[in-house]
């Protein structure tokens, strides 16, 4: 359906800028100039209780959190026809994912410079009860500013639990992408922040050395985030051994020894 030019309380849809299996994503103008991205559930979804449930959650996230390095969600609900939508941020740049796929590992400095931004958006995220709890390259964006400096937003918290909400569905189905899952998630099912913090340590990895810590079938993927150690990292990339300690102390299995954003803390990035 071509939905330029529709109307959707106060924002005109002007370009599809994206498309995948849940929806469309537009760029929408308000009245004096203002730009925006809209994100409009596909028709044929618009009953899925699931699908529904994510589209409240990504709502009610961005309302409560507020923060530069994390996207801000600004408004929500249902077009004339029924379908949801929700008004976000106009993202600059790229996902992280799409970078890594193109340039292979980024330059450490530049790794840690993303870590910081990451880890700043989920302090904020979890100082309000919000876990991600799908944390990954595909739902980091970075651009660089006018200064040369990297910028970073999380987005994507559609998959968030809301002030300790399960993490699980009613069939006991881990949500998420196995080679970012915890190994408390795996195990116990258990979403919480330091799950989140052992996802960015995944992230950092693959940004370091171009491969996450273990891959393979899902199911071996489970197994070894709960049972193996990951290579060190030292070895992938010529990063220097602080921030590859850093990376390793994300990942420890232990959600109480785990580090969390003082991973970064005196990392001298000069």
């Amino acid at each position: 359906m071509d939905d330029a030019g529709t109307q959707v309380d106060g924002w005109r849809l002007r370009s599809r800028i994206g498309r995948g299996g849940m929806g469309e994503v537009w760029r929408a103008e308000g009245p004096v100039g203002e730009v925006v991205a809209v994100k409009v559930l596909h028709g044929r979804l618009s009953s899925d209780p699931e699908l529904l449930a994510r589209f409240s959650r990504e709502l009610e996230t961005g309302w409560r959190l507020v923060h530069e390095n994390a996207v801000r969600v600004l408004d929500g609900g249902r077009l004339s026809d029924g379908r949801p939508y929700l008004v976000m941020d106009l993202l600059q740049g790229r996902p992280l994912a799409g970078l890594l796929h193109e340039r292979g590992p980024l330059p450490w400095r530049v790794a840690v410079a993303v870590g910081r931004q990451v880890a700043a958006a989920l302090d904020a995220a979890h100082a309000v009860g919000v876990v991600h709890r799908d944390l990954k390259p595909e739902n980091v964006m970075v651009a660089i500013d006018e200064q040369g400096a990297w910028r970073v937003k999380v987005y994507d918290f559609g998959l968030s639990s809301l002030e300790g909400a399960g993490g699980l569905t009613a069939a006991d189905v881990r949500l998420g992408t196995p080679t970012h899952m915890s190994p408390e998630y795996i195990s116990q099912g258990v979403a919480g922040p330091a799950g989140d913090f052992y996802a960015l340590g995944v992230v950092m990895y693959e940004t370091l050395s171009g491969s996450v810590p273990f891959e393979g079938r899902g199911y071996q993927i489970l197994q070894a985030h709960v049972a193996k150690e990951p290579a060190p990292l030292h070895r992938l990339c010529d990063a220097p051994p602080a921030v590859c300690d850093a990376v390793h102390t994300l990942l420890r299995k232990d959600p109480a020894t785990r580090a969390g954003s003082r991973a970064f803390a005196g990392l001298d990035v000069r």
